[in-house]
């Protein structure tokens, strides 16, 4: 299936339960996949997302388990980390990955330790909530924009100096915020 330019945002809930979704492709300018997208399209392949989307909504991939890609505790879906091993304890996102995704680690208990490479360029909203975080690693540039909306309107800059404060950003102080790497909203 091919969705028609034009379209900005797949909605949550859109392809909800569509067993027979066997391969679909989002056209340049979606910007949002939404919560539960896709969640349980268990026929579902293959995806291409493209480059424009700079936020992934909760479980929207939840239940593709043949389109998801499972490496070193973490699920993926193309250049997205969507979710964590409810085992897993230190992870580190693969290079090469763009983005995580709203709420990706939520609840992932025993995750003490992760480490995100210069790659990752997006993090979504909740992505470390409820998670006991004691060391967290960033490479590469460590000035970003966080936003409580998913298109940054509104945004602040934080420039993290301290690797140590990521933990009560991710944690606590900012972890119901939309965070894009870099210093200005691009």
């Amino acid at each position: 299936m091919t969705i028609g330019s034009g379209v900005t945002s797949i909605g949550s809930f859109a392809f909800y339960n569509c067993s027979g979704l066997t391969s679909i492709e989002i056209p340049d300018g979606v910007s949002e996949i939404g919560d539960s997208a896709f969640y349980n399209c268990r026929g579902l392949t293959g995806i291409i997302i493209p480059d424009s989307v700079t936020s992934i909504g909760e479980e929207a991939f939840y239940g593709c388990s043949k389109l998801i890609q499972k490496e070193g505790g973490i699920d993926y879906v193309g250049q997205w980390a969507v979710d964590c091993s409810s085992t897993a304890t230190e992870v580190t996102v693969r290079a090469g990955t763009k983005g995580i995704a709203d709420s990706a680690f939520y609840g992932c208990r025993g995750l003490t330790s992760i480490v995100i490479p210069e790659s990752v360029t997006l993090i979504g909203k909740n992505a470390f909530d409820n998670c006991p975080l004691a060391s967290v690693t960033v490479e590469g540039n460590t000035s970003w924009q966080v936003s409580k909306n998913g298109d940054m309107s509104g945004a602040e800059t934080l420039n993290v100096t301290d690797p140590a404060d990521y933990i009560d950003y991710f944690t606590f102080d900012y972890v119901e915020y939309y965070w894009k790497r870099g210093a200005t909203n691009e």
